[in-house]
């Protein structure tokens, strides 16, 4: 009886899943799991339908839990128990289980993907490097592995190796947009400027019309003084293609500063900022260049809003800093760009400001040490060795005015 009764409900549960109706079919599970406690079968579908249909992962998680307590080697369990580790951070317990679906079944591609994956947001790349490695083996065309090794390569600068992982990749997928823009990166990080060009010419060729291809050359070109023209024609031919890019509109406003075209630089950045009030990047850019132009009431309104998004941003500070410092509010600019230092000790533009504002103060020894700071971090910047000279002859000490200001002249002699 009890038999016929758990096969009457798993029929119907069967029937009800199939249509659709997986609450009532739910139901008719659970009753045939009372028939049968054990049964594999019905306790993975339950699991199943928890994980993908109702979300109660933990529910789902104690099911599988359950078939592994009757079949250590059930493949299917182990895999969704792995994943739902993945899933909730829980990266050793994934890495355990998904390494036991290995020993089970060395082929199983979704193993070394996972592992893989564990391994890089381990900080972990050359592991993740031998589990691609060993998924290739068995799939020497596996596209996702083939392209997370060549970024492994590349990442870790070693461009030959990148290279040939990719040109591989476009060897039996021709048409493959991202690949092309990947060796196009690999190209202008090798600072081959003519083969990133071939290679986004290419792309673009190959899907005309491509957004970010179009983009990417744009902001090649933007970096030659002789290909302006072309640049604005393929940032703006990207932004025609998609207007919603918020990284189309960063290009162009960028693209118009370096050219002194502050209005049209200021226009892209309110798109941005209308798009996505909270965009950070945005804010600093357009408040930097409000700053610059003395609109400093409407700078700092930005830069307060900025701060109540990220109150750890050391630019942030910077900016506040500059504008005080143009407000002749200099016990407040100093307050800023300590901030900013204490968030980013390194950040050369507040060591010079600071090294500046205690020159103008005759705060000498303050200024020496800032100096010094930035010397240290940049120890071939005649800037800094300039002001360090005429420290030394305010100071009273024409000896050391004289030694940096020799070395200053050397090497700007040296990069004519």
């Amino acid at each position: 009886m009890s038999n016929k009764l758990f096969q009457e409900n798993f029929d119907k549960a069967n029937e009800l899943y199939l249509h659709g109706e997986y609450d009532k079919s739910m139901n008719y599970w659970q009753a045939a799991l009372i028939q049968e406690p054990n049964n594999v079968q019905v306790i993975s579908l339950i699991a199943l339908m928890n994980q993908s249909f109702f979300g109660k992962i933990e529910e789902a998680k104690a099911g599988y839990e359950k078939i592994l307590e009757l079949d250590p080697n059930h493949l299917e369990a182990i895999e969704a128990l792995a994943i739902i580790y993945y899933e909730q951070s829980s990266l050793s317990l994934a890495k355990h289980l998904f390494k036991r679906m290995l020993q089970l079944q060395p082929q199983a591609m979704e193993a070394y993907l996972y592992l893989a994956s564990i391994a890089q947001e381990s900080g972990q790349p050359q592991e993740a490097l031998i589990y691609y490695q060993h998924l290739l083996e068995y799939y020497p065309k596996h596209h996702e592995a083939l392209v997370a090794v060549a970024a492994i390569h590349h990442h870790n600068r070693e461009y030959i190796q990148a290279e040939t992982f990719y040109t591989y990749v476009l060897s039996f997928m021709p048409e493959d947009i991202q690949t092309m823009l990947k060796l196009a990166q690999l190209s202008i990080d090798q600072s081959l400027f003519k083969e990133a060009e071939i290679w986004l010419k290419k792309a673009i060729l190959t899907q005309t019309n491509h957004p970010q291809a179009m983009l990417e050359l744009g902001k090649l070109y933007s970096r030659d003084t002789h290909k302006q023209t072309e640049a604005e024609h393929w940032l703006h031919r990207a932004l025609t293609q998609d207007n919603t890019s918020i990284e189309a509109h960063l290009a162009l406003a960028q693209f118009y500063r370096q050219n002194h075209f502050d209005k049209e630089c200021e226009f892209y950045l309110r798109e941005v900022i209308d798009m996505q009030p909270g965009h950070i990047a945005a804010l600093i850019q357009l408040s930097q260049l409000l700053v610059e132009q003395e609109r400093l009431s409407e700078a700092k309104e930005l830069l307060d809003q900025a701060l109540t998004i990220e109150p750890l941003n050391a630019k942030v500070h910077t900016l506040l800093g500059k504008l005080y410092l143009q407000e002749n509010q200099l016990q407040e600019a100093e307050a800023y760009f300590n901030r900013s230092l204490s968030l980013d000790k390194s950040d050369l533009p507040t060591i010079e400001a600071l090294a500046r504002l205690y020159l103008h103060q005759s705060r000498l020894h303050d200024a020496e040490y800032m100096l010094k700071k930035w010397l240290h971090y940049e120890p071939k910047n005649t800037k800094a060795m300039h002001l360090l000279s005429l420290l030394y002859y305010e100071d009273g000490k024409p000896q050391q005015a004289q030694f940096w200001a020799k070395q200053s002249q050397q090497l700007q002699q040296e990069h004519r």
